[in-house]
């Protein structure tokens, strides 16, 4: 296993974003986050906190705003579990829609063995539909266009949720 990371590395940006592990930073301050909003200023990329929130929605709106962290208020992007439910997806909306956030929801993993499958990966793209103000798209191993779609539901206009 690595050792922990000590500090952002701007050779970290690829495509347009900036994947970040914040919690793992041994020597966080919150001058890091300044930092790093500014590189995604000058360079023009979106920050992504890989952080998989996956508790129930209260708990998550308060791990995403507040803490030492305060995700919300600097990450464009986050990501989270389905397995909670939706209350999952509405609790990280109260916070973060009326910032200009966004959610990917993990709705399939590359580990061996994940039971992110078949079912599982429907139920998410199901909510991710019901939601679409905040839930901009998927962590999947494929397209999820379609993907546990009724029979006469409409899904021409998934762009947004691939």
């Amino acid at each position: 296993m690595s050792p922990p990371q000590k500090t952002f590395s701007p050779s970290s940006t690829l495509s347009g974003r900036s994947s970040t592990h914040i919690d793992i930073i041994e020597d966080f301050t919150p001058s890091l986050v300044a930092e790093l909003q500014a590189l995604s200023a000058k360079h023009d990329f979106v920050i992504f906190e890989d952080r998989k929130f996956a508790d129930i929605g209260n708990t998550v709106a308060l791990q995403y705003s507040g803490g030492v962290h305060k995700i919300a208020s600097w990450s464009h992007l986050t990501n989270a579990h389905p397995v909670p439910g939706p209350s999952i997806i509405t609790g990280l909306s109260s916070v973060g829609l009326p910032l200009g956030r966004g959610l990917l929801l993990l709705a399939e993993m590359s580990t061996k063995g994940s039971l992110a499958s078949g079912s599982y990966t429907e139920a998410a793209v199901q909510m991710a539909r019901a939601h679409r103000d905040f839930v901009v798209g998927f962590i999947a191993q494929r397209r999820m266009d379609g993907v546990g779609a009724q029979p006469n539901e409409t899904t021409a206009e998934e762009d947004s949720l691939c």
